[in-house]
């Protein structure tokens, strides 16, 4: 199960995406942030091997209807390389990220 934490840096997210209700779980977390009313957001990825489509699409729905500008940070390179593969690299300014 995931851990989500908000920090200065942003929505900081621990462990791996596994199940249905990591996915729930994030999005409510990045809901509270949008109705709190964030202009952007930055996501951290800190175990994250991979993505599923459901949170990509969460987070292109936020940045493209939403307007919010949003930008991701990964530690772990598997999930940089899915990114690009992706050719999302330059759309969410992704970073590589060292605690």
């Amino acid at each position: 199960m995931i851990e989500i934490v908000e920090s200065d840096e942003g929505l900081i997210i621990k462990d791996r995406f596994s199940t249905l209700e990591d996915y729930l779980r994030f999005r409510e977390a990045v809901g509270e942030n949008l109705e709190a009313g964030a202009k952007s957001l930055n996501v951290i990825f800190m175990d994250a091997q991979v993505l599923s489509s459901s949170v990509f699409g969460l987070l292109l729905k936020i940045k493209n209807i939403d307007g919010v500008d949003v930008s991701i940070s990964v530690s772990q390179r598997n999930l940089y390389k899915q990114i690009e593969y992706l050719d999302l690299l330059e759309f969410f300014s992704v970073e590589r990220y060292r605690a």
